[in-house]
This record gives C-alpha cells, structure tokens and sequence, in this order.
C-alpha cells in the first residue's frame, strides 16, 4: 500500500501487512506473526549495508562496545530481493482494536519500559470511535550477537557472523540504572473503508518525543492520510 494525502502528494515509503506467514521472526525467535513493514527509498549503494557511525553492517561486531552500539541504525535489506533500503521500520499490527494491546507495548525478550513509556504509547486513543487497526513500528537496528541469539531466522539477513539485527523495541537501560525505552517509537490508527470502488486505509499517526519528557506527538499536524493497495504500473517506487 502507498502514501497519498488529500493533497494528491505521495512519498516513495510503503507497507506490507504479514498474516500468520512466519515472516519477521527475530533473534529472540518471536514476532512472527502480524508482522508489519514500513519500507523506504532504496540504498544508493545496494552493494554495502551501512550503519549509522559510518561503518557497515560487518564492523558491527567489531564495535559492539562503542557508545550507542546498541541503538545502532542499519540500512535493510530484503531477505528476499536483496534490495537494500535506506530506512525500514517494522513491528507488529492487529485489527478489531478499540485501544493498544498491551503487548505492543513492551518486549517479548526483555518486558516492559520504565518511565512509564508503555502506558504513554498505549494511552494514544482510537480516533476513529469504531473499532481499528493499530500497530507499533520501531527502528531497524543491528547490534553485536548474545548469548542465546539465534541467528537462522529469515530477518536475520544478510547473515553476517557475530551480528544481529532487529527492530529496536528493547528497553535497555536509563543510565542511571534503571529500565529505558526505545528512544523511536511511531504508533499508527487505521481505519479501512471504501474510496468508490477501491479500498483505502485512514491514518492517523503518532511519534515519542522525549523533549520535556516522553510524550506522543501526532505527525502530519494531527491530520489523517490516505494509503491505497498499490497495483502494477502505479507504484511510485
């Protein structure tokens, strides 16, 4: 599905909607169901996976321990295709909804996140006053491999020994030694309904600002957008 506003503009971003197909299985062997894609423009290079720090996805390892390591942002590449993007977000979506689901808001490795960054994400109401789809997207990260990291999953690709990569819902840590939260968080309602003879989903969408304090913010100045199934010969990418 791709992006247009009411203004007739449109990006190059686009969604995939995963069912019960195994896709987006993670080192800690989860998120394999209702997964969700947001994928962006391709990589000028589709030769290198690069990373943020100005290094490639097969230095990782080799700088696990610098700061921010954890929290390292890749480019993707599709296990499929071999197209390397440029950005990627992904998680996990459910229809039927009248409010988050509690379990989108925390890790199924690690658990909840501390200052109560959960309960703010899962606050964002419904604005659709029927019930929705919701989903939780995070950022694509790659970060050096644990202990119990289990690297044969699909969306472990490129297989690249000692890393790993997944999208970053961890709390990790506050540096004060307490629980954190992951720093990108976006948190999308939708709506399906008919536009003529065409589906179409509504959306409304949300961002955390950590500025003064974690906090949803609405994207778009709190106005909806539109996606549209994207048929051959019409896609913008």
């Amino acid at each position: 599905m791709h992006f247009k506003d009411s203004q007739g503009t449109q990006d190059t971003s686009y969604w995939v909607f995963h069912g019960c197909d195994g896709a987006g299985i993670m080192p800690d062997c989860r998120g394999d169901v209702k997964y969700v894609e947001r994928i962006y423009e391709p990589s000028p290079d589709q030769s290198t996976v690069h990373c943020q720090g100005d290094i490639t996805l097969d230095q990782v390892p080799a700088r696990r321990n610098d700061p921010g390591s954890a929290r390292r942002q890749c480019n993707f590449k599709h296990p499929g295709t071999g197209t390397i993007y440029s950005n990627y977000e992904a998680g996990n979506w459910s229809w039927g909804e009248s409010r988050v689901p509690d379990w989108m808001v925390a890790s199924a490795a690690s658990g909840g996140w501390g200052q109560g960054v959960g309960q703010i994400v899962a606050g964002v109401p419904n604005p659709f006053g029927q019930q929705a789809i919701v989903m939780v997207t995070y950022p694509w990260v790659c970060t050096g491999v644990g202990s119990g990291d289990n690297q044969s999953g699909l969306f472990s690709n490129p297989l690249t020994p000692g890393a790993k990569c997944y999208w970053d819902n961890e709390p990790l840590t506050d540096g004060r030694g307490g629980l954190g939260y992951p720093p990108k968080i976006q948190l999308y309602w939708m709506r399906l309904d008919k536009d003529g003879n065409k589906d179409r989903l509504t959306v409304q969408g949300y961002y955390l600002s950590s500025a003064g304090g974690p906090q949803m913010v609405p994207m778009n100045g709190g106005s909806a957008w539109t996606l549209y199934p994207c048929e051959r010969g019409e896609c913008p990418w």
